[in-house]
């Protein structure tokens, strides 16, 4: 709660972290976008408001497919 999400990418990106990172926001501006380029992580934005089979192609990608009818990864 102490942090937003720039700050939280910021101490992320200070860590080095190599684990996919998405983020959620109703606003993604072109110059945070660019800012993040260059991590060597997996950064994907997901602008609000999204649809379930959005988010769930995204996270199929890292957590295998997903049932649309549970949620869950099967």
């Amino acid at each position: 709660p102490e942090w937003g999400g720039r700050e939280l990418l910021r101490r992320l990106a200070r860590r080095r972290i190599k684990y996919p990172i998405i983020v959620v926001s109703g606003s993604v501006s072109t110059k945070l976008v660019r800012g993040y380029a260059r991590w060597k992580t997996k950064l994907h934005f997901l602008a609000k408001p999204f649809t379930f089979e959005e988010l769930a192609h995204l996270l199929s990608k890292y957590l295998g497919p997903i049932d649309p009818q549970s949620g869950l990864s099967v």
